[in-house]
């Protein structure tokens, strides 16, 4: 089978947008994105929720690991978590 080189690439794409064809993006990019955005919403009007949603994270991420110890995560605010 040959292989394609960049310019056919390229040239087969410009012709997919030219008939109204998407052409692929990353699914990963928009999601990584969409989340940002929800987290800098949501640590913008509800500052504690945030903060709390960031910490019971943190201790879920912490449990899952097989190298987890006692150790327990500090909050952003600097209390230790229970």
């Amino acid at each position: 089978m040959a292989e394609k080189t960049e310019h056919q690439l390229r040239e087969g794409a410009r012709k997919a947008r030219a008939k109204g064809q998407g052409v692929g993006r990353s699914a990963e990019l928009s999601m990584g994105l969409t989340l940002g955005v929800g987290l800098l919403a949501l640590s913008s009007l509800l500052p504690g929720v945030a903060a709390t949603l960031i910490s019971k994270t943190q201790n879920s991420v912490t449990q899952m690991s097989p190298h987890a110890t006692k150790r327990r995560a500090d909050r952003p605010d600097g209390r230790r978590v229970s």
